[in-house]
């Protein structure tokens, strides 16, 4: 189990990186929200290649296991887009809390802080027992 853990965390990972610099990029081209969403759609295809490699067994069928983590993930990205609006929405609030050389880049930590909450509660518990079972 916690070999999968760690395994799942570090694609998430990975794939969260990447999310990270595609809406961080795009930040400066349109829309906070907007890039957001394609940021996570971008991880999202990653994190499926590297989430099939940690859980998928021969015993599960593919088409099965894609439906479940097609759903799986409108889930979870529809939570993450969720929390990213929160929290840009009271940007003025929560950017206080940071420290002011932090500030510049509150975008990036709020989308770094919902995937984190995402993750752990959402995406790997969804994922070890449902999808991938």
């Amino acid at each position: 189990m916690w070999q999968k853990l760690g395994l799942s965390m570090l694609g998430s990972l990975i794939s969260q990186s990447f999310n990270l610099i595609v809406s961080y990029t795009l930040d400066k081209r349109m829309n906070n929200k907007t890039s957001n969403l394609i940021g996570v759609l971008a991880g999202f295809c990653l994190n499926f290649l590297l989430q099939y490699n940690v859980f998928m067994t021969p015993h599960l069928k593919v088409s099965k296991t894609v439906i479940k983590y097609l759903l799986s993930e409108i889930l979870i990205i529809g939570s993450i887009q969720l929390g990213v609006s929160v929290m840009l929405d009271n940007k003025t609030t929560y950017k206080t809390s940071l420290p002011p050389s932090l500030r510049k880049y509150y975008n990036t930590i709020a989308r770094i802080f919902v995937a984190i909450v995402v993750a752990l509660f959402l995406s790997y518990p969804i994922r070890n027992l449902w999808v991938f079972v």
